[in-house]
């Protein structure tokens, strides 16, 4: 064991109290007075929260102080650095329930000579330095992977960023894995200097030199290193971050890929507001479906504010004379699993909200994107590959009909999507009803999951206004009342999972075309029949024809 002084004083004290019986010989150490060790107090240059690892020559902790900046360098930097020194930096961003940060490494300069200089081996790795393609995190790209040849075996710097490698190095076994061995002088605008992100809260860097030196190096100056430290906080979010480090905000643009609350699996922090943006070129869509979603409720309250203190929100985005129209399609709460979705017709960007408050947390959410080819059409005139429905619009002879999941009764296929619109005449309203559902997923009065298929009605279909979306799956229609529409138009949109599904019958709704009146007399002509207790006006050819055309809980018009 070797102990150094952190300056010119060492106090040892020699304990007998309980004295070991099976080997009571004592001690025996040699020491040495001298001025050729590494001087600590230069290299943590009065910088706070960078502390001295006692019993060490050179080993340092350094560790945030939330977003903080720090500076490291070699001993004697910008001169030549002592030979036969090992100085090991352990970086140390914020963990705990409500704080995460990942270390970001650059290197201002380097020239860590070895003895054999080959420009073309200037850094061996497992991992490249971090870069952002497209608006995700590759952390682990290949970059010189060849375990065969050390390059670096002499004077180095090694950085280890993944747990595994810091696991490796901090055990100070004969063979340390670094995921980054760096050696010789290194350009500026060398992408060898970085940034190199950490996978976690941790890095490590150690600073190895060789017992052959020169003192003059290779007659340039500065020699060693000189790196910057930054502590950013860790969402945990695999996107391109965008906006202040502090900010939980990402952008995606790769055709696949995935996004998810903080630092999922683990507990999303409290008071948190994050905001993901995907983006698709204007011939393309946007299919996202969840792998999970847990959002903290709070169990003892039956309040519906209460359980949705935690929320997500899905907008389409579109541009109309420059200006940005964000159209929300639904709110989830810690209620609902959302189902599929996929960009409104016209829409290329979706935009994700997510907020948490100051009261309890949950494992959040994973959500799987992918950018695909736009339809053709908004509602398809003949059904195509993956795009199925129809415009469906009110005649003379068409005052009522229906409509059926694809090759319903017949089991559903996965990757679907559908919509129905269905336009009956002005200052009118159409009546849906559900005849028979087999969609797998499951509803109740407190709870619905729709996690691999869903029925989405939208009421209140124009753009800038705030849509009535009702969701649908399960097979108990019992739970679902007939729905009548705002407006002269309603679009149904059906969705399965493009990953997997169950494959169950699927649904037949029947669709009416109706008028709510106030007096019984705007429903008095023999072409019309006035539903008894739902008070709606009816065409008088529904009359006796096998569904029930007047609505909730009445069926007059199948009685008389």
């Amino acid at each position: 064991m070797v102990i150094y002084s952190f300056g010119p004083n060492t106090f040892i004290e020699f304990n007998t109290t309980n004295p070991a019986k099976a080997d009571p010989r004592g001690y025996s150490l040699d020491y040495e007075f001298s001025n050729r060790y590494v001087n600590v107090l230069k290299l943590m240059d009065n910088q706070l929260g960078i502390t001295h690892l006692r019993g060490s020559e050179c080993d340092l902790l350094i560790r945030s102080n939330r977003e903080t900046t720090h500076y490291i360098h070699s001993p004697e930097y910008p001169l030549m650095y002592p030979a036969n020194t090992t100085c090991t930096f352990i970086i140390d961003g914020l963990q705990g329930e409500q704080n995460l940060e990942e270390v970001i490494l650059t290197f201002e300069k380097f020239a860590v000579l070895t003895e054999t200089i080959d420009s073309t081996n200037l850094i061996h790795s497992k991992h490249s330095s971090v870069d952002y393609d497209n608006g995700d995190n590759d952390n682990n790209n290949d970059n010189n992977d060849n375990d065969d040849n050390e390059p670096c075996s002499t004077s180095y710097v090694g950085i280890a960023f993944v747990p595994a490698s810091i696991k490796s190095v901090l055990s100070f076994g004969e063979e340390s894995n670094y995921d980054v061995t760096l050696c010789d002088r290194l350009q500026d605008g060398s992408h060898a200097l970085g940034p190199y992100i950490s996978d976690g809260p941790r890095m490590v860097l150690v600073f190895n030199s060789n017992e052959k030196i020169s003192s003059n190096g290779d007659g340039k100056k500065p020699l060693g290193f000189k790196a910057k430290i930054q502590f950013k906080t860790d969402f945990g979010v695999p996107g391109k971050p965008i906006g202040d480090s502090n900010q939980c905000m990402f952008q995606f643009t790769k055709p696949r890929g995935w996004f998810n609350s903080p630092r999922y699996p683990a507990n999303y922090p409290l008071d948190t507001n994050c905001t993901y943006i995907i983006k698709a070129k204007p011939d393309e869509q946007i299919q996202v479906y969840f792998e999970q979603f847990a959002l903290y409720v709070d169990e003892h309250s039956s309040s519906t504010e209460t359980s949705c203190a935690d929320f997500l929100e899905i907008f389409d985005v579109f541009v109309k004379d420059g200006i940005e129209i964000l159209q929300l399609q639904a709110r989830y709460c810690a209620n609902t699993f959302p189902g599929p979705t996929v960009t409104a017709f016209g829409s290329h960007e979706l935009r994700v909200f997510f907020r948490s408050d100051h009261e309890g947390t949950g494992n959040g959410f994973k959500a799987i994107y992918q950018i695909r080819k736009a339809f053709a059409e908004e509602i398809p005139t003949k059904p195509v590959a993956r795009h199925c429905g129809q415009r469906i619009i009110r005649t003379d002879d068409l005052i009522s009909g229906w409509f059926v999941s694809p090759g319903y009764p017949i089991k559903y296929n996965k990757d679907l999507i559908c919509d129905w619109e269905i336009t009956v005449r002005p200052n009118h309203q159409v009546l849906l009803n559900l005849v028979k559902m087999e969609i797998e997923g499951s509803m109740s009065t407190e709870s619905v999951n729709c996690q691999n298929a869903v029925i989405r009605v939208n009421t209140e279909n124009d753009i800038g206004t705030t849509p009535t979306i009702q969701e649908i799956c399960g097979t108990d229609k019992t739970i679902i009342q007939p729905i009548i529409s705002k407006s002269n138009t309603v679009r149904i949109r059906f969705f399965t999972s493009p990953d997997k599904v169950n494959g169950l019958k699927g649904f037949n709704f029947t669709w009416t075309e109706v008028k709510k009146v106030k007096e019984d007399n705007e429903c008095s002509y023999p072409s019309m029949y006035l539903c008894t207790y739902t008070k709606l006006c009816i065409d008088a050819r529904l009359k006796c024809n096998g569904d029930e055309n007047c609505g909730l809980h009445d069926d007059t018009d199948e009685a008389h």
